[in-house]
């Protein structure tokens, strides 16, 4: 035969047990079926990222339609020392660096030595066709950064007409200046969701 005592202690436990899991399903319903606005919006912000999509700026043409100026695509190639250090092949990288960039070899392994540095640049704007040569080569702490960059067809001629854009593509002489509102394009975003 079973003792009351124990009956009463096994009643407790199981009373106590039914109490403490329906608090925590009562809890866990609230929290996923209950409104709570500042929760979903902070939960909608760490899976979304926007990324401002900067805008191509406007070409300029002569009266026959020959481009004067128009914006290219280069690539800023820059380095990260730390990656480049655990895989022991610097030599190797600043050799083909030094022959593709035309900068001296020195100037790298000076750049990979740096320590705690994750970026050095070294070089910037450099054209798409050597920076393509370089990203098939697949080497291991090199890194491209995609920036817009203003190309004059015509070189220095016109250029006092023309004028300039600085390096944050604001018109800063001649039609650059004068036309900046119509030039420069309006910005877009990518919104993606994680």
């Amino acid at each position: 035969m079973i003792e009351p005592a124990y009956k009463a202690r096994m009643g407790f436990i199981i009373l106590s047990g039914i109490l403490m899991l329906g608090g925590l399903g009562y809890r866990l319903a609230f929290l996923h079926l209950g409104p709570n606005q500042e929760r979903e919006e902070r939960i909608m912000s760490l899976r979304q990222s926007e990324r401002v999509i900067a805008a191509e700026r406007g070409r300029i043409l002569d009266r026959r339609g020959n481009t004067l100026a128009m914006d290219l695509i280069t690539q800023d190639v820059s380095i990260d020392p730390v990656v480049i250090q655990q895989r022991g092949h610097g030599d190797f990288i600043a050799a083909h660096l030094a022959r593709l960039l035309q900068v001296p070899p020195a100037m790298i392994q000076e750049r990979m030595t740096r320590e705690g540095r994750r970026y050095e640049l070294i070089k910037p704007r450099v054209h798409q066709d050597v920076a393509d040569q370089i990203s098939r080569m697949q080497l291991h702490g090199v890194n491209f950064t995609e920036v817009m960059t203003r190309f004059y067809t015509q070189g220095p001629l016109m250029s006092h007409v023309l004028g300039f854009t600085n390096l944050e593509g604001i018109g800063s002489a001649g039609i650059e200046q004068h036309l900046h509102s119509s030039l420069r394009g309006t910005p877009g975003w990518r919104v993606t969701e994680r």
